[in-house]
């Protein structure tokens, strides 16, 4: 199957709205922490068949800026989900070193403390050095957060066209947490609603 598929793959980036696990634990009678790890399992799943097919970036909501609404249990159960604060290596970060990932996280962590803040760096640092995939994980993330931190970023004194609208545009998309990449291919949202919930909202059309 994967070698039919691999040269009809024609998608470079995949964003992937993780969303309605606290609806399948609830139908099941499961634990929501329970239903986050069967998405987290399935998000593994997804990475790893990707990485047979050749996807080059995979751009994921993990975690919004108000999902820190939610009990101060369920936010612990999600971030642990991603890294392990014990110290030793995630399943993430083992399944990323097996499969040549690079991981990154997107979002505004001036929510999040020092010692979660000095672990996403650890990550990044550690699998930076692998370019067969790019994983971007969106935490402590939000659209119009992301936008007006790119629109801040923004010096017209460093480029000399400044003026010219195209210009500027350019420094803005390049001032985005994706701005490395090209717009994505596919967006899924695994909860199959129709809605982005403030994600890439200015990357996806």
């Amino acid at each position: 199957m994967i070698f039919v598929m691999k040269p009809m793959l024609k998608v470079d980036h995949m964003a992937l709205i993780m969303d309605g696990n606290r609806r399948y634990a609830k139908n099941l009678n499961l634990q929501q922490s329970q239903g986050h790890l069967n998405g987290f399992n399935k998000l593994l799943e997804i990475l790893e068949f990707s990485s047979l097919v050749g996807l080059k970036v995979i751009t994921i909501f993990a975690f919004s800026l108000l999902n820190f609404s939610r009990t101060r249990k369920e936010i612990s159960d999600l971030l642990n989900l991603f890294v392990d604060p014990s110290g030793p290596k995630s399943q993430l970060e083992e399944l990323c070193e097996r499969i040549g990932c690079r991981i990154r996280f997107c979002g505004d962590f001036s929510f999040l403390g020092q010692d979660i803040k000095q672990i996403l760096n650890d990550v990044q640092s550690k699998t930076n050095h692998y370019n067969k995939m790019t994983l971007n994980l969106c935490a402590s993330y939000g659209g119009r957060n992301e936008i007006i931190n790119a629109l801040n970023k923004i010096n017209p004194k460093n480029d000399t066209n400044s003026s010219d609208f195209k210009s500027l545009k350019e420094q803005y998309y390049r001032n985005l947490y994706t701005g490395d990449f090209t717009p994505p291919n596919l967006l899924i949202r695994t909860s199959g609603e129709s809605r982005l919930s403030d994600f890439l909202i200015y990357q996806v059309p």
